[in-house]
C-alpha cells in the first residue's frame, strides 16, 4: 500500500511541475528559492551593502556589477533596513539586495531555478531512456545500446532562454560513464515524451522484444550448433590395425575410412565407428579428411574441444554412416566372394590349372615361373612340365647349347582347391637372341594316389590358362 501511495504521489508531484510556471507571482514566493535573474535593467532597484549601509549599485562609482544572467540563492529571512524589507540574493562572492516594495520592477526578471532543479531531478528518476531510432538526432552511433533500441540517459542540467528552458542530457553507460551529450528545449522534450524519451517504467515492450530476440537467436544458435555438431567427421587410417580378440577380430587397413565421433581426453584417444563397432584410435593412427588440403584439421580441433559434450548426436551420425557403408562393404564382399566362387566353379568345370605365367631373365639365360591351381579332386604330388622354345617365325628353336625342349618338375603337395607357385631359373641360353617365346607343350599331374593326368599340345594346354595368366601376350 505504501509503495502504491508513493507512486501516486510521485505522479502527482511530477505532473504539478509540468503545470507550474517558473515565474513568481508575488515576492512572498521568492525567499528560500534558487533564482535565476534574466537579462534586464536592475540597477534602479538593486542594492549592495557598503560600510553597513545599503546603496544602489548604480550609485557605486567605484565598482562595476554584473547582476543579470546569473543564478542566486535567496535567503529565507528578509533583511530589514530602515524599516524596509529586502530580499537577499547570494551568488558567489556577490550579495545583492532587492527592496520588497520594488518588486514590480524586478519580479518579472526572476525565474524559479529551484523548480527546474527539482524538474531535472525528477527526470533522472523517470525518463531515463532514449529511443535511439525515433530519437536518432540525439543519439550517437558509438554509444552503449541496451535492449536493442534504447540508450540510457542522464539529465545534467538546464539553462534559461528568452522564451524557453533548454535541458542538458547525456547518453551514458550502465555505470553512468558519459558517452554523448546533447540539449533539447523543454517544449520539444514535452512533445517527444513517451515517444523518444521513455519512462523507465515503460520500457517493458522494449525488454520483451529484446528478450524474444535473444531467445530466438539462442534457439537459432542451438539449431546451428546442433547441425554443426551432427556433421559427419571422417578420417583415413594411416596404418593397418586390428581390434578385438582372435574370435571376434576387426581389421582396419591403411586407407580405410573411419567415422570419428568423439575425443576421450581421459585416455587421449579418438573414438570412431568402423564395421559395426566403436574403436579407439591414437592421433597418429588417423588423418582427418578436412586436413587433406591444410595441415590444420577443424574437425579434429572441434572434437578435442567438445569432448563428451553433444556426443549422442555425433554418435548417431557416425553410427548411421558406418552402418550404411559397412552394409555396402558387406554387399561388395559378398559379390566378390560370389564372383570368386563362380570363378572356382568355372576353373574346376573347365579344368583351368595355370593362373599365372612369366619369364625369369638373367642376362642371356632365362627360366619360367607358373602358378598352378589344383582344379582336380585329388591331391597333386608332382607337376611335370615340358617347355619348348620358338623363334620369330613360329618354328622350334634350339638355344645356345642346342636345347629346344626341357622338362621341369614341381613338387607338391597341392590339395584340391589350393595352389602352388613354381619358378625355374636358367632353363635356356639365348646367346644370340633368337628365341621369341617358350611354351608348355606337355604337362602331367601325378596325384598322391598314384594316378596321373596329362595334357599335350600348346593350343590345347592354352585353354587351361586363366585369361589373365600372362601379363603380356606370349
Amino acid at each position: 500500500m505504501k509503495k502504491l501511495l508513493a507512486i501516486l504521489l510521485s505522479i502527482v508531484s511530477f505532473s504539478s511541475i509540468y503545470a507550474q510556471n517558473d515565474k513568481f507571482t508575488s515576492v512572498q514566493e521568492v525567499p528560500g528559492k534558487q533564482v535565476y535573474v534574466m537579462p534586464g535593467n536592475l540597477s534602479p532597484c538593486c542594492y549592495v551593502l557598503i560600510d553597513g549601509k545599503l546603496k544602489l549599485t548604480q550609485k557605486d562609482k567605484k565598482h562595476t556589477y554584473t547582476i543579470t544572467d546569473r543564478s542566486y540563492k535567496v535567503d529565507y529571512e528578509l533583511y530589514l533596513y530602515k524599516k524596509e524589507n529586502y530580499l537577499v540574493l547570494k551568488g558567489g562572492q556577490d550579495i545583492f539586495f532587492l527592496k520588497v516594495t520594488d518588486s514590480p520592477l524586478y519580479l518579472s526578471l526572476l525565474r524559479n531555478e529551484s523548480l527546474w532543479n527539482d524538474y531535472v531531478k525528477d527526470l533522472n528518476n523517470s525518463y531515463t531512456f532514449l529511443d535511439i531510432k525515433k530519437g536518432c538526432q540525439y543519439h550517437k552511433s558509438n554509444t552503449t545500446v541496451c535492449y536493442d533500441n534504447l540508450s540510457r540517459l542522464k539529465w545534467t542540467g538546464f539553462y534559461f532562454g528568452e522564451n524557453d528552458v533548454t535541458l542538458k542530457a547525456e547518453e551514458v553507460t550502465e555505470t553512468g560513464f558519459s558517452e554523448n551529450s546533447f540539449v533539447v528545449s523543454n517544449t520539444k522534450y514535452k512533445s517527444l515524451k513517451d515517444i523518444v524519451f521513455i519512462h523507465k517504467d515503460k520500457i517493458k515492450p522494449y525488454v520483451t522484444k529484446y528478450e524474444e530476440r535473444l531467445v530466438k537467436e539462442k534457439r537459432d544458435r542451438e539449431i546451428k550448433d546442433s547441425i554443426y555438431n551432427r556433421r559427419l567427421r571422417l578420417a583415413i587410417a594411416t596404418k593397418d590395425m586390428s581390434f578385438g580378440d582372435e574370435d571376434d577380430e576387426t581389421k582396419v587397413s591403411e586407407g580405410d575410412t573411419i567415422a570419428i565421433f568423439n575425443y576421450n581426453d581421459t585416455i587421449n584417444k579418438f573414438i570412431g565407428r568402423f564395421h559395426f563397432i566403436s574403436i579407439r584410435l591414437e592421433d597418429e593412427d588417423i588423418k582427418f579428411l578436412d586436413s587433406q588440403m591444410s595441415s590444420n584439421s577443424v574437425d579434429k580441433n572441434y572434437l578435442m574441444s567438445k569432448k563428451n559434450e553433444g556426443i549422442d548426436g555425433r554418435f548417431e551420425v557416425a553410427y548411421e554412416y558406418d552402418n550404411e557403408h559397412t552394409k555396402q562393404w558387406l554387399e561388395e564382399l559378398r559379390g566378390r566372394i560370389k564372383a570368386y566362387e563362380n570363378r572356382i566353379a568355372y576353373m574346376k568345370s573347365h579344368q583351368i590349372f595355370i593362373t599365372k605365367a612369366g619369364y625369369n631373365y638373367d642376362d642371356d639365360q632365362f627360366g619360367m615361373s607358373y602358378d598352378i591351381y589344383n582344379c582336380f579332386d585329388k591331391t597333386i604330388k608332382y607337376v611335370e612340365i615340358t617347355l619348348t622354345c620358338y623363334n620369330n617365325v613360329g618354328d622350334v628353336q634350339r638355344d645356345y647349347f642346342g636345347y629346344s625342349t626341357n622338362k621341369v618338375r614341381g613338387i607338391g603337395p597341392i590339395e584340391p582347391g589350393d595352389g602352388g607357385s613354381y619358378s625355374w631359373e636358367k632353363i635356356f641360353w639365348d646367346e644370340y637372341d633368337v628365341i621369341k617365346n617358350c611354351r608348355i607343350t606337355a604337362i602331367r599331374f601325378i596325384f598322391k594316389d598314384g594316378t596321373s593326368k596329362a595334357f599335350s599340345g600348346y593350343a590345347n594346354i592354352r585353354k587351361h590358362f586363366t585369361s589373365d595368366a600372362w601379363s603380356q601376350d606370349d
